[in-house]
């Protein structure tokens, strides 16, 4: 693959224009930057009525694809004979381009391509508990390397009131 950059605005030429970029290269660009998670304050998950979890609105981030939700919304799960722990997810279907909120009744587990929002707890026909998820800072960090500094005050040889990252 040759080298890709981005971003600037494409110019028409000849009734086209010179340049695009793909979802590929946003996902790229995301993956690098973004971990898989829920941003904090984000599905925060509550029990519904009977097979109903109530999410709020949100966003977060899977295999370098964004998704949110401005508004409230809900998932349902399915009745248990006895007891039985499902799995709220957020999930990528590549191939259809879509992230869904969808329930995974009896697995505790995320799977590739899923993030995890919470767990709910369904006693027969009703959700009679819901643990919500730690929420991250999406952001890429690597604690290896050395704090980072922004500020106006020169460096030597430099302008005084001008803005300098230093490490």
């Amino acid at each position: 693959m040759a080298l890709q950059y981005g971003f600037f605005d494409s110019v028409l030429n000849n009734g086209s224009y010179d340049r695009e970029c793909g979802a590929a290269f946003f996902t790229a660009l995301l993956k690098a930057t973004f971990k898989n998670g829920i941003t904090p304050g984000s599905f925060m998950a509550s029990a519904g009525s009977g097979l109903t979890v109530n999410l709020t609105a949100g966003s977060g981030f899977v295999d370098g694809v964004f998704f949110y939700d401005d508004s409230a919304s809900t998932v349902t799960c399915t009745s248990a004979s006895g007891t039985r722990t499902d799995l709220i997810v957020a999930k990528l279907n590549a191939a259809a381009r879509t992230v869904t909120l969808e329930v995974k009744a009896g697995t505790t587990t995320a799977a590739s391509g899923e993030v995890a929002i919470a767990t709910a707890t369904v006693t027969g026909s009703a959700v009679t508990a819901v643990s919500n998820f730690e929420r991250i800072n999406c952001l890429i960090t690597d604690d290896s390397l050395p704090a980072m500094s922004f500020g106006t005050a020169a460096p030597s040889g430099g302008t005084a009131g001008e803005n300098y990252f230093w490490i």
